[in-house]
């Protein structure tokens, strides 16, 4: 977390709260996106510099009907990444 900076490492802290607190992604208090380098990450940014990227971590992850994973339906996160690319 030293890595981060205070104010980062407070945000991080925050949004792993409320990712444990939800039972699905719709149940955040704040907005996702598709991971533009990985089709199967999403990115939950801290600030406008730093992101958190996350995967869908399911024996086997639901999929939509062109094979992409079905968000919604994703009960299980993985932090891949935090790091640069924030938005």
């Amino acid at each position: 977390m030293q890595e981060l900076g205070a104010d980062r490492a407070a945000a991080l802290k925050r949004r792993l709260a409320d990712l444990r607190a939800a039972r699905v992604l719709d149940d955040l208090p704040f907005g996702y996106r598709p991971d533009s380098d990985h089709h199967d990450w999403l990115a939950i940014d801290l600030d406008s510099e730093t992101a958190v990227f996350l995967q869908a971590n399911h024996r086997k992850n639901p999929t939509d009907d062109q094979a992409n994973i079905d968000w919604p339906k994703v009960r299980r996160l993985k932090v891949a990444k935090i790091g640069g690319d924030g938005g």
